[in-house]
């Protein structure tokens, strides 16, 4: 999977990633029929796939090139022009993923409430909707942002045009027919915005392992 690490330039970005990895690897299991919804370019596709997954990825953007000739993985092509239903049948899935995708679905002209209904239409009795990357309103990373985007409104740093607290997080949980069972605040650095702001972070490992270290420790400050 290294291979993939390129469109992060650097390893403290990339390394945003480690908590979902974590989370997937320890509460899911071989063989779990899994949705990579938004699957991009189809990095998380590959985690899922080698974790022994049976993988299906559904995105706009076409079949993911890094998914070539794998098994135990499907891919189907979602329709722009129904930005609400997500095409599969009930029941189906032991777990779908959402990275970075949920916060989007009202600029396609869906909603986020609507999309949680038809995941949980989708799960099996008993499946999981892990959603990581949600933009948290009070987040650091969130307010640079948004700061940066008023002085330089380039691509990197158009801000969220929705942002969640954990109270609205329950609610639409709550309105679609799920329940939140766990969750977690995580990468509290503005680790995307080093691939621009601080481009000299993509030559130093030691450095990126440091700042990882501190954005963990702080994580932890806020759980205690």
């Amino acid at each position: 999977m290294r291979e993939l690490l390129y469109q992060f330039e650097n390893e403290f970005t990339a390394l945003q990633y480690a908590f979902p990895h974590e989370v997937t690897a320890q509460t899911l299991n071989k063989g779990d029929v899994a949705l990579d919804w938004g699957c991009g370019n189809g990095h998380f596709s590959c985690y899922l796939n080698y974790l022994g997954m049976e993988t299906v990825g559904y995105s706009f953007d076409g079949f993911p090139e890094c998914m070539t000739g794998k098994e135990h993985y499907a891919y189907k092509m979602s329709d722009e022009k129904e930005p609400i239903t997500i095409d599969f049948p009930d029941n189906q899935f032991d777990a779908v993923f959402s990275i970075g995708v949920l916060e989007h679905v009202h600029e396609m002209g869906g909603s986020q409430v609507a999309s949680m209904a038809q995941i949980r239409r989708i799960l099996k009795q008993g499946g999981k909707f892990y959603c990581f990357h949600l933009p948290n309103k009070y987040s650091l990373s969130e307010a640079l942002i948004a700061l940066i985007y008023q002085f330089k409104p380039v691509q990197f740093t158009v801000p969220h045009s929705k942002k969640f607290t954990q109270k609205a997080v329950e609610s639409l949980a709550a309105e679609a027919g799920l329940k939140v069972v766990a969750y977690q605040r995580y990468n509290l650095l503005p680790r995307n915005l080093t691939r621009r702001l601080l481009p000299w972070v993509a030559t130093s490992n030691w450095l990126c392992l440091a700042l990882d270290r501190l954005d963990v420790f702080l994580v932890g400050l806020t759980q205690s």
